[in-house]
Order: structure tokens, then sequence, then C-alpha cells
């Protein structure tokens, strides 16, 4: 009964002719080719083993016989086709002194012109099919990231080395089932350590070291199952990609609004840190300022707190000395005329009330010129609280900054990294992504343009307008098409995201990532639309910038450049006109203010 199979269909040169409908199409289209490829891969098999049979029935077919060659002549092994063809031809030899069955001799030959037959010749289709499929996976099937110039993204970063890993086994397997072929027909030959593990376990199986030419077909269907299943891989994981991606954007979005919070927390800290040093500077500055003023009276102070001092205690002496003579007088009164020990017992008496009415007078004076001395210290006191305290401030305020920097960078990155997330998506489901990489309007998985001239142009274009356009870049943005359109809302929240990004971002940083967005979300940017805004925002300064970076004006000597007049114009009236000119240029440029009002002596001349 004959072997049917049902032909499976391939729609792969549609890839060819036309542009594909959608990725989808693309990914159907190919994994229905590689099963084409599986197909022809399992009818070679059948070709080269037999229906229903497998590599295990054809090595036991050719090993023996070979093996009695190989003891026969004693050859250390059947490295090449041209040992092979040597035995052959020695075993014809009439003269030739071994005894050989000449029926081994032809299972050799036999299994020889096979393998050369197959060997790579009937890889040939399936070569061609594998490339055919890989060529267009590496066309459609792009990642849109460049790990060296994009943030990290961890689902791009993977599939971009999965992918360069994918295309390196593809055509390393596949090359290498020609590679092995052609290295059997070079006097260089091959050996079973040139051969994957499966061939090798294989050879060990059978004790096939002595002939290796055995292993290669065997080794080509391993090589093509292993491209098969790198080209299933592929398409598996580029199926998934874009719903990886969608979901790293909600996690980003997610992150986002709680890392802004902490952000902004983290800003505010800094921001009431800085009042308060403020605040405390203010105060300690007051002291200073309340110090150097008190200095001069601080020193009278201290001198009046001494004498104040000194004389109190001479006070304090003179009361002890008379009231030590009052009671000497007691003492002594017998021996002493009454009239005289009355008169220095009164006189005593009189002086001891007047010292100890004035010592409390005294005492309240050195008690005010103490409160005042001690009152100029406390407050030196509290400026050295104040300067230990702004010390210990302004290190927390650079550990609030460090840590406030840090998440200010790792917020950016999260910015940046969502938008380039957004990006890929937008590029992986976008309606004419693959229509522009069908037209090679695409190169490298990026959105560029026709041609390095044009994207260079508008890069310097986007630049010298960033520069020059100042506050005016969220007029400038409104006022810019965009292809597919976005709406008024989506551009007024691309203008906040752009403002709110970075803090203490200059306006010619905002207005270059305004302008690259609108590069990125316009497919079809180019310098025209540029100049079609700024005219519509009235900006000729910035678009004379424009034409001057796309059309330097020529300098060099006078000869060389040739002026051009109106006809009829008069050689006398040349000055005036390129002064005229020369007016007119300053004036468009902005750089002349009009005179509106005029004084009595600029009618004189």
């Amino acid at each position: 009964m004959p072997f049917f199979s049902r032909r499976i269909p391939s729609d792969i040169h549609q890839l060819e002719s036309k542009p594909p409908k959608s990725l989808k199409s693309v990914r159907k289209i190919l994994a229905q080719h590689t099963r084409v490829i599986q197909d022809k891969l399992s009818k070679l098999e059948r070709a080269f083993y037999g229906v229903g049979k497998n590599y295990h029935n054809e090595i036991k077919k050719w090993v023996k016989p070979i093996s009695n060659i190989v003891e026969t002549f004693q050859t250390p092994g059947l490295r090449n086709a041209i040992l092979v063809q040597d035995i052959i031809k020695r075993s014809a030899d009439p003269k030739i002194v071994f005894k050989v069955d000449k029926t081994d001799v032809a299972r050799l030959q036999e299994c020889h012109q096979k393998v050369l037959e197959y060997m790579p010749g009937k890889f040939k289709l399936i070569i061609e099919d594998i490339f055919k499929v890989l060529k267009f996976l590496e066309k459609y099937c792009l990642h849109f990231y460049d790990r060296n110039a994009d943030p990290y993204l961890g689902t791009a970063d993977d599939y971009q080395i999965m992918s360069e890993k994918w295309v390196k086994t593809i055509r390393t397997h596949v090359e290498k089932i020609t590679n092995m072929a052609e290295k059997f027909r070079t006097v260089f030959g091959i050996s079973t350590d040139s051969f994957s593990p499966y061939a090798r376990e294989i050879s060990a199986r059978y004790e096939l070291s002595k002939m290796p030419f055995l292993l290669l077909f065997p080794e080509a269907c391993e090589n093509v199952r292993i491209a098969l299943k790198a080209l299933t891989s592929w398409l598996e994981a580029d199926e998934n990609y874009s719903s990886y991606i969608q979901s790293d954007i909600s996690d980003l979005d997610n992150k986002k609004e709680a890392h802004l919070k902490n952000l902004r927390e983290f800003q505010e800290k800094c921001h009431q840190m800085r009042f308060k040093i403020h605040q405390t500077e203010m105060k300690r500055s007051a002291l200073e300022n309340e110090l150097f003023n008190l200095r001069g009276k601080e020193d009278a102070l201290l001198v009046d707190d001494e004498y104040l001092q000194t004389s109190a205690n001479e006070m304090k002496l003179d009361i002890d000395i008379k009231e030590f003579r009052r009671n000497e007088l007691k003492r002594n009164a017998s021996h002493m005329n009454p009239q005289v020990l009355t008169e220095t017992y009164d006189q005593l008496t009189t002086e001891l009330s007047k010292l100890h009415e004035a010592l409390p007078a005294l005492k309240k004076q050195l008690d005010q010129t103490r409160y005042k001395v001690n009152w100029i210290k406390h407050r030196r006191e509290e400026m050295e609280n104040k300067e230990e305290l702004l010390q210990e401030m302004h290190t927390e305020e650079a550990r609030l900054e460090q840590e406030r920097d840090m998440l200010q960078v790792e917020y950016d990155t999260m910015l940046s990294t969502l938008e380039l997330a957004k990006q890929i998506y937008l590029y992986k489901t976008g309606p004419d992504t693959l229509e522009r990489i069908y037209y090679d309007l695409d190169k490298d998985g990026r959105m560029s343009r026709r041609n390095n001239k044009q994207e260079d142009a508008l890069d310097r274009v986007l630049h010298v307008t960033a520069a020059h356009i100042h506050n005016d870049w969220m007029l400038l943005y409104r006022h810019l098409p965009f292809h597919p359109q976005r709406g008024a809302a989506t551009i007024e929240a691309d203008i906040d995201s752009t403002s709110r990004a970075v803090v203490r971002e200059t306006s010619e940083e905002r207005a270059i990532r305004a302008l690259q967005r609108w590069r990125r979300f316009h497919t079809r940017a180019k310098v025209d639309d540029l100049r079609t805004a700024l005219l519509k925002i009235k900006r000729h300064d910035v678009l004379y910038e424009v034409e001057e970076e796309l059309n330097p004006t020529k300098t060099g000597n006078a000869d060389d450049v040739e002026e051009r007049y109106p006809e009829g114009m008069d050689k006398t009236l040349i000055p005036f006109y390129k002064e005229v000119q020369r007016f007119d240029q300053l004036f468009l440029a902005q750089k002349l203010v009009p005179k509106w009002t005029y004084e009595p002596w600029d009618y004189y001349v």
C-alpha cells in the first residue's frame, strides 16, 4: 500500500509580495511554514531510513560490514571520503593480499554513495526554508530595544538576549550541516569529537568512532530540529511579548504613583528643612547683631560689676570693723571716760546705721548689673546653640537632598522606562508598523526616517528650535500635527507630564523633550511640519534660526559672492538698498525694536 501524506500549505510568499496585515498573521504564516519544514524533514528521514524506521535500523544495517572492512585493512578510521574511496579502490585491486568480502565492500560503497547523495544536497531546500523563516523573523518580530542606549526594561532586554541567542543557535546548527558534509569531503575529515552530544551518544552506543560518517545524517536531522525549536520558541516569545510589555506598563504606572508620592514627601521635607534653616539663620544673625551692638556695654557692665563687688566687700569689712570697735567699747567701758565713751559709741552707731542703709542699695545695684551680664551671657550661649543646631540641620538637609536626588533619579528612570515600554507597545501593535518595515522605512527595529540625512536634519532642527523657543514650547506643541491623531486632552497631558517630570529643568531641556516626544508619536514627522507650526505661533525668529541651520549663509570674499539687485536700479541706490535689506532681516529676527515716538532732535539730520 503506497504511503500518502497530506501536504501542509504555506503562504510565506505573501510576505514577499505585499505588506502583511498584522503581526499575528506574520506569526501564523511563519509557524505554518515551520510545520512545512518539519514535514519535509520527516519525508527526508523516511526516504533515508525507510518507512517506519529510524537511525537505529540504519546504523545496524551498515555497522557490521564496515567494521569488517576496517578490521581487515587495519585502518585507524574512515574519517573522510578520500579514505573510503581508497578502501573501495584497494578492495577492487586483484593484487591485494587481504581477503575482503565483496558483499561488505558493496555495502560500504552503497552507504558511502547514499551519504554523499543526501549530505548536504537533500538538505538544501530545508536550509533555504529555515533561513527564509529566519529572515522574516528578524524583519518583523522585532524587540524595538537597544540595551546600550535605552533604559533597562527587563522584558525587552530578555527578549533581545533570547532573540540574539536564537539567531546564533539557528545559524550555527544550520551551517553545521553544510560544514560537516564539506569537511568530510576534504583531507581533514571528521571525528566524533566534532559532533554534538546527541551524535556522540549514538557513536558510543554503536562504537562508530572509526566510521563517523554514519553520524552525518542523524546529526544533520538533529541540527534541523534544534533550529526549528528555536524558530518556534521565537514565535511563541514574540506572541507574548506585547502582553508582557503591557503588563510592564501597568506595573510601572502603579509604581510611578507610589514613587511620585514618596518623592513629593521628600521634596516637602527638604522644603521644610530649608525653611527651618532659614528661620534659624535669621535668629542666629539677629543674636549675632545684638551681641555685636552690646559688646561695648558688656565691657562696661563687667567693669561696674567688679567695682560694685569690691565696694560691697569693703563696706562689709568696714561694718565688721566698726561693730568690733563698738563691742570693744562696751567691754572696756569701765576703764574709759564716760563722755568720750558716749561720744565714740554714738559716732560708731551712727556710722554703722548709715552703712547698713547703704549696703542693700549697693547689693541691689550689683544684682542688677550681674543680671544684665548673665542675660548677655545667655544670649551668647543661645547663639552658640543656634550654630550647633544649624550644623545638625545642614547635615540632615544634605541627607534628605541625597535621598531626594536618588528618588528623583529613580523616578526619572522609571518615567523613561515607562515611555520606552509604551513606545515598544505602540510599535508592536501599531497599524502601520509592518507597512513601514515592508517598505524599508525602518532600520534595526527603530522608527527611523527614510535616510540618515533627513533624520540628522530633523534632529538638528529640533535642537535649534528648543534653544530659541524658550517658554513657548507648550504653545508650539499644541500646534504640531500628529499621525495617528492625538486628542487635545492627551496633548495637554503630554505637556503636563513634560513640565512636572524633572525638577529644576531649564525651558530648553523641557522643549527638547517635548519635541522628541512629538517626533516619537508623529510617525510622519518632518521639518515642514515644524515650519508650519512656528508660522502659526508667529515665531519668525525661531524659523529664521531653523533656516540658517538648514541653509547656512555662505561667507567668503565679496568677489566670490554674486549679489543680485532689482533690474533697472541705479547704482547710487545700492547702498540704501542694502540697508533696507539689513533692516528687514533685523526686524524679522525681532532684534530691532521700532521707535514709535520721536524726540524733536530726531528730525534734525
